[in-house]
Formats: structure tokens, sequence, C-alpha cells
């Protein structure tokens, strides 16, 4: 068993280095020049001064990142911009002992998550019984979204490894049995598991909260609806336990994070100046159900790549660029539609699947243009506005699902591992086909070295 395990990892290996080879063109020497300054732009401009803060400053410093080679004559703060990432620039920070260049972090960071996402949804996908070559598969599909690809900008939302493994423990936390309690046989009282399982759940929580706040801030609403659901559905204040202290260690990291900030702000006032959203924000960059179902731009089929052309000149309301990043794939899609039609047929579907569908309508509810996000957005918080960043939650879901639907009709009809081999392989090709563009490359730019 462990042996298959490992292949299975090394092989996932091989099949990201090959396909970022031959999709991105990117070679090992790559990694020492600056990405292309047509796909890194501002963002990705001032991303690579938040990692050379980190790589140049001290440990202390990676609460709220600083600089005093930046904004002379005076010292760069990022007070007035909070960026609660803690174990986002620990994980930048470690990247840094194989080099001290803020360009080549850069790289690794963007490179290493491709195997990143691969390995989790991998992992998630054999917990929940999925054949290993459909495993595989659809790990490979998770991370060669475009979303991915096209995010290089927004570096740190090209990590989003810790998505798959939150809704394994969303799934969790709605079992029969309560997460972080048990009870003896023949026993009524229970008491706190202190299992291994639960121990790695308490440790993964608290570094994933301060990774990335947009996606703690979905995934938090996730926990709020899977709290509302076992208040409903469960008949156990150990089931609402356990959803309590799981959003509190989703959360109480978050805020510790914020409290440098928060801090100053207090000290000094709020820097009005400075990030300043307006709630209206929520809707032009919010969510639309089309973006999520549109083919990629410049697709290899000229009439999909045409379709998508036509609307994004047609559409009024501006997505956060690039809005085609949000597109799921048809694999993504099959998926997405599989989800929203087991709302329909609940009945006819397993308990696995109508959990996910209702954390993809939930999601769908909050994210999409005049939902639930311009509620927040003016009676609430301003803060997070981008809600089409949910997409990346909703493919993860849609991919799981229909991973594990396609798993259980090929095992009930054929079992053999020849049929789940060609399955796999016809999946992998068509989505790899469908999700990267013939024209896209990723370059290297030989003439504007950051240093």
């Amino acid at each position: 068993m462990n042996n298959l395990r490992n292949g299975s990892y090394f092989l996932i290996f091989l099949l990201v280095s090959l396909f970022l080879f031959y999709f991105l063109k990117i070679e090992p020497s790559d990694l020492l020049l600056p990405l292309n300054d047509s796909y890194i732009r501002a963002d990705g401009r001032m991303t690579i001064a938040y990692v050379k803060m980190v790589i140049s400053e001290d440990w202390l410093s990676l609460l709220t990142p600083s600089s005093l080679n930046l904004n002379a004559p005076f010292k760069f703060e990022i007070y007035d911009y909070p960026l609660p990432f803690l174990s986002n620039f620990v994980y930048i920070k470690f990247l840094s002992i194989f080099s001290s260049d803020s360009v080549v972090v850069f790289n690794l960071y963007f490179i290493s998550t491709y195997f990143l996402n691969a390995f989790t949804m991998y992992w998630v996908l054999r917990r929940l019984r999925v054949n290993v070559f459909l495993s595989i598969s659809f790990a490979l599909l998770f991370t060669f979204l475009p979303w991915h690809y096209l995010r290089l900008g927004h570096l740190f939302y090209t990590g989003y490894f810790f998505i798959p493994i939150w809704i394994y423990y969303l799934l969790l936390l709605t079992n029969k049995k309560p997460l972080f309690f048990k009870r003896k046989a023949g026993e009524s009282k229970y008491s706190f598991d202190w299992s291994k399982r639960n121990i790695i759940i308490i440790l993964v929580l608290l570094v994933s909260s301060t990774w990335n706040f947009y996606y703690t801030f979905f995934f938090c609403f996730l926990i709020g609806f899977t709290l509302l659901s076992n208040l409903i559905y469960k008949n156990s204040k150990h089931h609402i336990l356990s959803t309590l202290l799981f959003l509190t260690l989703a959360v109480a990291p978050f805020a510790g994070n914020m409290i440098p900030y928060k801090a100053y702000e207090i000290e000094n006032g709020k820097n009005y100046q400075v990030s300043e959203r307006h709630p209206i924000s929520s809707e032009i960059f919010g969510l639309k159900i089309t973006h999520l179902l549109l083919p990629i731009k410049d697709h290899r089929v000229k009439s999909f790549a045409s379709l998508n052309n036509s609307y994004n000149k047609s559409s009024d309301l501006i997505m956060e660029v690039p809005r085609h990043g949000a597109s799921l794939g048809v694999v993504g899609i099959l998926g997405f539609l599989l989800l929203i039609l087991t709302l329909i047929y609940q009945r006819l579907a397993p308990v696995i699947l109508i959990r996910l569908s209702h954390f993809n309508i939930s999601l769908l509810l909050l994210s999409t243009i005049g939902g639930l996000s311009s509620i927040i957005a003016f009676t609430m918080t301003t803060q997070i506005r981008a809600y089409n960043r949910a997409s990346i939650f909703i493919a993860a879901l849609s991919i799981i699902a229909l991973s594990i639907v396609i798993n259980r009709y090929v095992y009930k009809k054929f079992k053999g591992r020849i049929v789940f081999l060609g399955i796999s392989t016809f999946i992998l090709l068509v989505g790899i086909f469908d999700q990267i563009p013939k024209t896209y490359k990723l370059e290297v730019n030989q003439e504007s070295r950051i240093e």
C-alpha cells in the first residue's frame, strides 16, 4: 500500500513537471529570470516587493512585513494595507533557503503550487475512495485550471491546496459521529477525541487560516453554513460544539495575525486614502455563472474561442482581470451541473453528493452578482469585494463530485483497473486540451531582470 501511494505521488510529480514544460514552456533555467511583465503587471511587481521584504528581514517581520530599502528616505510598512498572510510568508521564508533572489523565490513559489495543489487534491480523492488513476487525473486537472496560470500577478492565490482539504474536513463535520468527540462502547458520555487525525486537523486549521484571507473568508462562510445545517438536522450538541470549535480554529489565528494592524490603526487612526473600497465593488468584482461555464480565452476550438470573445465584448460588467480565470473547463462544468441536478433530484443521490451540492449552492448565493455578497458589502464590510474568487472553491467541489460519481459508476459496471486507466487517461487529455489554450506561453523576460 505504501509503495502504491509513494508511486502515485511520484507519478503526479513527473506529470506536473512534464505539463509545465510542455504547456507552460517552463525550463529549469527560466527560474532564474523574471516572468514576463505582460503576466505579472503592477500587482505582481508589488508581490515581488513583499517577497523581497520577507526574504531580507528577520522572522519577526513576517507578522507585518517592512523594509528600509523601499520608500526612501522613510521606511516601507504595510500597516495601512493589512496582509494577514503569516503562514504564506513563512512558506516564502522557507523557499528563501534555496535562494536569496526575490525573483527566484517568486518563481519557486508559483511552480511549487502546481505540485502542492495536485498532491492535496489527490490525497482527498483517495480518502474519499476514488480510484487511484481517476484521482491522479482529476488532481492534475485541478492544478492546471485556468485560475492557476492566469493568477500569476496575484501570486498568493495560486496556492489553493488547502481548499480540497477544507472541503474534506467539512464533510467530516457532517458525519453521524461528531468530529472532535467520542464515547466508549456502552457509555453515553462523550469525551474529547485526541486521536492523531484530530490533532492533524487542528494543526492544519491553525496554519491554513493565515494563508489567504479571501480563502479563509469563504471557508468560514462554509463553516457557518455547516453550523446552521447541524443545528437543523443534527440532534446532538457535540456536533454543534465540534463545528464551533472548527470555526474558532479557523478564525482565531487570522484574528491574531490582524492584531498588529489593528493596534497600529488604534494608535494612529485609520488611513482612508489606502485600500478604500466602495460597496458597489462587490457587484463589479462579483461572480457570474457565465464566467464559470464559458470556454477559456483563445480556446483551441475556434467556435469556443469565438463564443468567449463575443460574450466578453458584449458584457457591460467587467469582472476583475483575468475574468476568464473563473472558467471551470469542460470537466469542471460537468461536475458543476451534476451538483445543480443533485439539488433537484436529491432522493436519487448519495449523501456525500448532496452535501457537496449544498456547499456549492451556498457559495453561489454568496458570490453571484446581486447575491449575499452585496448585502455584506453594504451592511458589514467592503474589504471583501472580489467574490469571483469563490470560483476556485466551486471548481474544487465540482471536481470532487464528478470524480465520485464516475468512480462509483465505473466500479459498479466494470471494476477492472484497465478500464479505470483508460477512462482516466481520456478525461485527463480532454480536460487539459480544454483548459489550456494553444496560444498560452509563460515566457520569461530576458531584458528586465529585477534585482
